[in-house]
This record gives C-alpha cells, sequence and structure tokens, in this order.
C-alpha cells in the first residue's frame, strides 16, 4: 500500500492481518489477476465467467476500506500521524464507481449466473451494500482517485479494459477522464517502442542483404 505509507494499520486477525507483511500478502491475494481472488469470486457470486476484467478501481476501494477503518477503529495499529497528509481518503467519486461496475458485473451474462440462489444473491447485495456504507464516509475532494496501482490504467486491472474505457468512443474519452492521460502516454510510449523496433530490424536487415550482396563482387 505505497500510497498510505505511515497510516495506521488495520489489524485483522480472521485474515491473519497483524502486520505490513501479512497486509501486503493478503491484498495481493485479492488483486483481479489472482487466480485465489477469481475463484473466490466466481463461488460466492456464481459467477463462472468472470476471470478479473471490468472491475474499476477494486484495489483502490479496497485499500482505502481499510485505511478509513485503521483510523477509525480499534483495530488500528497505531494513532493517527499527525501529518496532513495521511489524512486522506481514497475519493468517494472512486469508491461508487468501484460499485458501479461491480453490479454491471453481476448484471451480465457473460460473467454471472442471472438466476442466483437465495444465498448467492444475498451474498451480492450485501457486498453492495458495504461498498454503499464505504463510500457515504468517503470525502468528496482533497482525496485520492486511484491507488498507484490502478492509477496508470485509470482504475482498471486489464489494459484492453483501460484501452476500451480512453480509448475513442469510450466513457473516459468523451467525459475527458483525467487518468485516460497516463494509459494514452503509455500507448503511445510502447507504440513508439514498437516502432523503433520494427525500425531497426529493418536496418538490420537492409544491411545483412547489403552485406550478403557485396559478397557476389
Amino acid at each position: 500500500m505505497k500510497d498510505f505509507v505511515n497510516y495506521p494499520l488495520f489489524v485483522d486477525t480472521q485474515n491473519n492481518v497483524k502486520d505490513t507483511a501479512s497486509l501486503d500478502t493478503f491484498i495481493m491475494n485479492q488483486m483481479d489477476n489472482s487466480s485465489m481472488y477469481q475463484q473466490n469470486f466466481q463461488m460466492t457470486y456464481d459467477c463462472p465467467g468472470f476471470m478479473g476484467q471490468g472491475q474499476r478501481f477494486h484495489l483502490t476501494y479496497f485499500q482505502g476500506m481499510l485505511t478509513y477503518l485503521a483510523l477509525n477503529s480499534k483495530s488500528g495499529s497505531c494513532p493517527p500521524s499527525n501529518d496532513p497528509a495521511t489524512k486522506k481518503f481514497v475519493c468517494q467519486s472512486s469508491c461508487m464507481d468501484a460499485k458501479g461496475t461491480l453490479d454491471g458485473i453481476f448484471k451480465n451474462s457473460m460473467f454471472c449466473n442471472q438466476s442466483p440462489s437465495t444465498s448467492i444473491a444475498t451474498a451480492r447485495s450485501q457486498t453492495l451494500s458495504t461498498y454503499d456504507t464505504i463510500c457515504s464516509v468517503l470525502p468528496a475532494k482533497d482525496c485520492i482517485a486511484a491507488v498507484g496501482e490502478e492509477k496508470m490504467q485509470a482504475g482498471f486491472p486489464q489494459v484492453a479494459d483501460a484501452m476500451s474505457y480512453c480509448g475513442p468512443g469510450g466513457q473516459g474519452n468523451l467525459i475527458k477522464d483525467s487518468l485516460c492521460d497516463v494509459v494514452m502516454l503509455n500507448s503511445l510510449s510502447v507504440g513508439a517502442s514498437k516502432i523503433s523496433l520494427a525500425v531497426t530490424a529493418t536496418a538490420v536487415s537492409s544491411l545483412s542483404v547489403f552485406a550478403a550482396f557485396s559478397l557476389l563482387f
């Protein structure tokens, strides 16, 4: 949690979170590209088609929730710092976006069963309610829009999702989402690298042809 250095640690004995090392391990297992997370998601919410895609600001929400709980519960490992920077929380808008994309996944037949059992429907509803609870106490300004890992991809876990959101016709492109600036810069950088490699390969190929041709004379 590089965005929350010097914040109190939320101790969670149920998930064996007792220090920064165990917290980092716990968070790694909650990442969208974690097979453990994907399997738990599929079983908990009856979403066999979910493979980590489309869940925007998931880690931002998750880390924001842990930070808020650490600063506002008896489970915090130390008192809040006097440094104003450590009083910043995740933005309420990012939290609501996280809830919205999760709800969208639940309602997408490509990912989830649209006729879930009562227990599954309850699990989905309770999770969304938890988002509402956390989002309601987060600030609307002077806050953290996205954690470092997600800031590079406009809040998405997969590059394809970020490009779809930020590319031509995408919602992020239409509303001029500032997080898309990094995505497009990275895209241009990758494109420039590919062009450079292609030019280099062509040049090397040309030299090889020239060398082979010169041997004939």
